[in-house]
C-alpha cells in the first residue's frame, strides 16, 4: 500500500525516512563479500528493440547478472544475497516508483574462505510500471541493479515511454 496523508503506507518500497534496519538485514556470525563478475556495468537498451522481442511478453531476458559471494568471515555460515532493482525516481501516471524493489534472492551455504557465484535473471516484466488502470508501461531512465546495498550495473533505456500490454 503506497503512503497517503493517512497512513504511512505498508512496504519498505515507498519509506523514505531512516530505518531501524534495511529491508532484507540480518545478523551473522561471519562476513561475507559480493563481487561483480560481468563483463562491464552499464548496458543501454532501446524500448522499440525490447519491444520487437515481445513474442513472449514475460520473458524477454534483459541481463543475467552474476555475482561471486566470498565467505570472508572466520567461520561458515549462510547468506541471503538480496537483488534490488531501482527506477527512475520520474511521476509517471501520478505516481512515483518504488524507492528500490527485489527482483531476486538466492540462500547460500558457505565454508571459511569459499565462493560461489549467484546467478539473477533480470527479465523485462521487473522494468514495468503498472499505470492506474493496470496496462504494464517501460519507460527510459537509468535502472540501477544493487546487490544487497551495493550499486553494482546499470541498465539505461533510451526511447518513450511505451504501452507494452494494456489492461484486459
Amino acid at each position: 500500500m503506497r503512503p497517503s496523508d493517512v497512513s504511512p503506507g505498508r512496504t519498505y518500497k515507498f519509506y523514505t525516512g531512516q530505518p531501524v534496519f534495511e529491508f532484507g538485514y540480518g545478523l551473522s556470525y561471519t562476513t561475507f563479500s559480493y563481487h561483480w563478475y560481468n563483463d562491464s556495468n552499464i548496458v543501454s537498451y532501446s524500448i522499440e528493440s525490447l519491444l520487437n522481442n515481445k513474442y513472449d511478453k514475460r520473458g524477454v531476458l534483459i541481463e543475467l547478472f552474476r555475482v561471486n559471494v566470498t565467505n570472508i568471515g572466520s567461520i561458515n555460515g549462510d547468506d541471503v544475497v538480496l537483488a534490488y532493482i531501482q527506477a527512475p525516481q520520474i511521476l509517471y501516471d501520478g505516481e512515483t516508483p518504488p524507492i528500490k524493489q527485489l527482483f531476486g534472492f538466492e540462500r547460500i551455504y558457505l565454508n571459511i574462505g569459499e565462493t560461489k557465484q549467484v546467478f539473477f535473471p533480470l527479465n523485462i516484466e521487473t522494468l514495468f510500471r503498472i499505470g492506474r488502470d493496470g496496462s504494464k508501461w517501460i519507460h527510459p531512465g537509468e535502472y540501477n541493479i544493487l546487490i544487497g546495498n551495493q550499486h553494482m550495473f546499470t541498465i539505461k533505456l533510451n526511447g518513450y515511454s511505451t504501452l507494452w500490454e494494456r489492461f484486459k
